[in-house]
């Protein structure tokens, strides 16, 4: 449950009202945090652990042979797939996958509807900073929450998500120990469009908008060449999710 993903994940159920508990081998800042947010946390492996579990939620490093694991058979969902069943639940959701700073863009994109106004929650595989793997902000919009996730492709799970919108920030084969050849790589990115109300392609856009690069242009030339690109895409985000531009570039600089 230590693991970025897990723990963000973890978070993310406890947020929705479900009982979560979950193990580690090692208490750690982000086990101690999770227990910050009344998750409970063990230290170590015991079948013991999953004996009263509806549902064992389990990353995609942990060896099958495990006795929890064994102990679980048919109670257990990967951890990908209980994110994608989370954000196809959502009436709105942006899930974020690409071979390359998806969680950077993730990141950028929580911040910058968090800034704009608008009621967002998070589940990101990373920290940035003080930005934590998952968390929530109640914005001044009366819309409904906004969900964004990180999306990750590396066991298959991307073909299960059903977003509201599909952020995709490039697609370099990857994961050989999974997909044996280039076209299952970009199948499994195609199915999860093709199951997209909305997709983003973070490659097709062009540069940022006239205002933003007037405003916003001496951080803009800061940012390394992947983080400009990255930082496009979370603008082009918000530009869909009807944020002006004035607005964007007030904020710009903050995210």
């Amino acid at each position: 449950i230590g693991g970025v993903g897990m723990a963000a994940l973890a978070a993310l159920l406890k947020w929705k009202g479900k009982e979560v508990d979950g193990c580690d081998l090692y208490s750690t800042f982000r086990t101690k945090w999770l227990e910050s947010l009344g998750i409970p946390v063990y230290t170590g492996h015991d079948p013991s652990h999953v004996q009263k579990s509806d549902i064992v939620v389990v990353t995609s490093a942990m060896s099958a042979d495990e006795p929890e694991i064994e102990a679980a058979k048919g109670r257990i969902v990967k951890r990908g797939e209980m994110l994608a069943r989370i954000v196809s639940e959502e009436k709105t959701s942006i899930a974020v996958c690409g071979t390359h700073g998806k969680t950077t863009t993730s990141t950028y994109i929580a911040k910058m509807l968090s800034l704009l106004g608008e009621n967002v929650i998070w589940a990101i595989g990373g920290e940035c900073g003080d930005f934590p793997v998952a968390g929530k902000v109640t914005g001044l919009s009366k819309q409904d929450s906004v969900l964004v996730v990180e999306a990750d492709e590396s066991d298959g799970t991307l073909a299960f998500y059903r977003p509201s919108m599909l952020v995709v920030t490039n697609c370099d084969y990857d994961h050989p120990d999974h997909f044996k050849t280039v076209e299952e790589y970009r199948a499994c990115f195609n199915t999860a469009k093709a199951a997209s109300k909305e997709v983003v392609e973070g490659e097709s856009l062009g540069d940022f908008p006239p205002l933003i690069m007037k405003e916003c242009g001496k951080t803009i030339a800061a940012l390394a060449p992947h983080n400009r690109r990255n930082a496009r895409t979370a603008v082009e985000v918000a530009l869909r999710r009807g944020h002006n531009e004035a607005m964007i570039a007030e904020i710009f600089h903050k995210a």
